[in-house]
């Protein structure tokens, strides 16, 4: 039997349910809020769990709708927010190892927020937090050799 057929009585109870559901949901809203939410459900076993799957897509939301709206289908929208909130992840850490106690990590870091970020989304993100730091802190700040080491672990193969 196939795990996803649903017999009719089934969906017409549940679009009676919508239809009839309380404080006059529209559908098209509904419809963007369970979407969300199967979001954050792939989300909470395939990252970290300080992330926080519901606030992650609840902050990215509107990236997500939009591409679900760009014919982006589940399975594809998942993979890119699952990309997304590990790039995440990957760049707080380091930006925390880094710039300890500081309040504001991404403003102290702003002359390499293009290297890192092209690093996080890299498929090198599998360096390890420890290893981009000890490279990036060993490494001279006065020469612009800082971003030629986050960019030469960006392309890393």
């Amino acid at each position: 039997m196939d795990p996803y057929h649903y017999d009719r009585e089934a969906i017409a109870r549940s679009t009676y349910a919508i239809l009839q559901a309380p404080y006059e949901l529209l559908v098209d809203e509904l419809e963007d809020l369970l979407f969300l939410a199967a979001v954050a459900l792939r989300l909470e076993h395939a990252v970290p769990h300080r992330i926080g799957p519901v606030g992650w897509v609840t902050s990215h939301q509107n990236i997500v709708l939009e591409w679900r709206d760009n014919e982006f289908n589940f399975a594809e929208v998942c993979a890119r927010a699952i990309n997304l909130a590990l790039a995440q992840a990957w760049l707080d850490d380091f930006l925390a190892a880094v710039c300890p106690g500081e309040k504001d990590p991404k403003a102290a870091m702003m002359d390499y927020m293009v290297e890192l970020e092209e690093l996080s989304l890299s498929r090198q993100r599998d360096i390890p937090v420890t290893f981009a730091v000890q490279a990036f802190l060993m490494t001279e700040p006065e020469t612009g050799a800082r971003q030629a080491v986050l960019a030469a672990l960006a392309q890393a193969e």
